[in-house]
């Protein structure tokens, strides 16, 4: 393969995936990381990608995102998502009330909490409830609602605020479109930004999961500023521009 038509693929995987890292682009191009490290310097010069550690974003990265179902957004970056959820988990203590939010990477944390003991989960996602279904060290409180997303099988509406708002937990766990330096937590669904802000304001901490692709992304609805996160938990490939932004606004990050 030339090294125009090479870097022509790397510009459309990127177009898809938004980020990749050299590992990822060298296993799908099958030439060595040395070989693609040089292809993103040259597509960088040429402003048509933005390198990162460890990879490269697609200059387009702050447009308006557009939600796609569920089980699309569950394969994809998985093993971003995993490590992130893994490390989540590991800041969550026995004997702890938590919120859940909806989405992929809440779903994997839920997957690596069902092992501990005297765990209070409350969430809006009939997902998460029935992952912790008949665990007997586990209580859940599902947020009663209107069944949104037949894909996300999250549950809005006033009912879910009225519990909500009587509610007092030690940590949310909050999904996001994306974390903006100006616009803080985004969304893209104005029912879920609605639940999202009252979660965040009944929780003593509040932890957000992101993936490296949605570090520095906007999104149709500002939640809350980056001043309401306590704690971003993300991956290495995340922009450590923003990484250096985020901590300048109190925000502590961890890189799974």
């Amino acid at each position: 393969m030339l090294a125009e038509e090479r870097r022509a693929k790397i510009i459309e995987f990127l177009k898809t995936e938004e980020t990749m890292t050299v590992q990822h682009l060298s296993e799908k191009l099958k030439v060595s990381e040395m070989t693609i490290r040089r292809d993103l310097i040259t597509l960088d010069k040429k402003r048509v990608i933005r390198r990162i550690h460890g990879g490269a974003t697609i200059l387009q990265r702050e447009k308006i995102t557009v939600r796609s179902p569920f089980n699309e957004r569950e394969d994809r970056l998985w093993h971003e998502k995993l490590r992130i959820a893994k490390k989540t988990a590991e800041t969550i203590k026995d004997g702890e009330t938590i919120l859940m939010d909806i989405g992929t990477t809440t779903h994997l944390v839920a997957q690596h909490l069902k092992h501990r003991t005297n765990l209070f989960i409350v969430t809006n996602s009939i997902k998460i409830a029935h992952e912790m279904a008949g665990l007997p060290s586990i209580k859940v409180l599902l947020l009663g609602g209107y069944l949104y997303d037949p894909f996300e099988l999250s549950l809005v509406g006033l009912p879910v605020i009225k519990m909500l708002s009587e509610l007092r937990v030690d940590k949310a766990i909050i999904g996001v479109a994306g974390v903006h330096e100006d616009r803080g937590i985004v969304n893209l669904d104005l029912d879920e930004s609605e639940i999202r802000k009252i979660m965040i304001h009944c929780a003593r901490e509040v932890i957000v999961v992101a993936d490296h692709s949605k570090i520095g992304k906007d999104s149709l609805v500002s939640v809350a500023p980056l001043t309401a996160i306590d704690t971003l938990i993300t991956n290495k490939a995340a922009d450590p521009h923003y990484i250096s932004l985020f901590k300048q606004y109190g925000v502590q990050v961890i890189l799974a």
